[in-house]
């Protein structure tokens, strides 16, 4: 009996992992950024974790980015929404494009992507560490 109670306490900890990880950014967040109310069901919504533990919420990528740029938090994780699928992804391992086919809610033009081959399709896709240099 004591095994199966170890394996279910182990999944149980998994899940509550992963909604923490991958967790939606809650109802009513604001941007920290532009303080704008986010829509948490767009795929240019994104959050980073500070080392601190505290999310940074943002409506737009681009949003993010600019605020990374100027205010250089401690940030452990990011996580953006791969473009094609909206599904959760780690935004450092991610692949940006900017492109006036991206109406995203600042106007920034950037979207985020798992797949090198799906960003391509948009225009020239760049790592996190030079994704700053969207900035436009």
């Amino acid at each position: 009996m004591r095994p199966l109670k170890i394996l279910l306490s182990a999944l149980l900890l998994i899940g509550v992992f992963f909604a923490l990880v991958y967790a939606d950014i809650p109802p009513g967040a604001r941007c920290a950024e532009c303080g704008m109310k986010i829509d948490p069901k767009s795929p240019f919504s994104c959050y980073a974790t500070r080392k601190d533990g505290g999310p940074l919420y943002f409506g737009d990528i681009g949003d993010m980015l600019f605020y990374l740029k100027k205010k250089k938090p401690d940030i452990t994780e990011v996580f953006v929404k791969d473009y094609k699928s909206h599904a959760w992804i780690d935004g450092k391992k991610a692949y940006y494009v900017s492109s006036r086919k991206f109406d995203t809610p600042m106007r920034w033009g950037i979207a985020a992507f798992r797949d090198m081959n799906d960003a391509r399709a948009y225009g020239n896709p760049v790592g996190f560490d030079k994704a700053f240099e969207l900035l436009k």
